[in-house]
């Protein structure tokens, strides 16, 4: 953390992370079942399920299992500022921001490592920011959450006619095609009285 001696009320904090984890342990659903199989190809997924002539499931086995390694790199940022206590209250900004350089999942000890930084609900960047007032017994803090824009899995993306996939063409990881989702923000107002 640096607080400069010249900028009063000023804290800055940068992080850098790199985890790797190895041999996880994990709660497995029947979703992350079908797509380790359909959108991955990885057959020990497909060993654990079966379905009947009509094509409905009859057998999913599911539960805890010993999964490949998990990868992630990238770094934090914080911002924090509080201004001189004015006639109008005090007024205080915080910004946290997340830069994901790398989300890498091995589904297995054997199958390939994918990155899916960039894709949901592993976005490149995620930020939040606030203002926060007091005077008296009164407070308010207005904040802001942002999310990038990321690929996700199209629902059909065939090229000749594509159903929730503008981008048919495109690659993203493990399967051709995907939905561009755009940036997205959030805003939260808060108000409180202390009695």
């Amino acid at each position: 953390v640096y607080n400069p001696s010249f900028v009063n009320g000023l804290s800055i904090a940068v992080d850098y992370f790199d985890i790797e984890v190895k041999n996880r342990i994990s709660a497995i659903s029947t979703g992350y079942t079908l797509t380790q199989c359909y959108a991955e190809g990885v057959q020990e997924f497909c060993n654990n399920f079966s379905r009947d002539a009509t094509g409905q499931i009859t057998q999913l086995s599911r539960g805890n299992k010993n999964m490949g390694s998990l990868s992630t790199k990238g770094f934090d940022l914080e911002l924090n500022y509080r201004f001189p206590r004015s006639a109008y209250g005090q007024f205080a900004v915080r910004s946290q921001s997340t830069y994901l350089d790398e989300y890498n999942l091995q589904s297995t000890n054997t199958s390939e490592v994918l990155n899916y930084a960039g894709e949901w609900p592993y976005y490149r960047v995620k930020s939040n920011a606030s203002l926060d007032w007091n005077l008296g017994n009164w407070s308010a803090t207005l904040s802001a959450r942002y999310y990038s824009p990321a690929k996700s899995t199209g629902w059909d993306c065939d090229p000749d006619a594509p159903i929730e996939c503008n981008n048919p063409t495109g690659q993203s990881t493990g399967f051709d095609g995907y939905n561009k989702l755009g940036s997205q923000t959030f805003t939260d107002l808060s108000v409180g009285y202390k009695t």
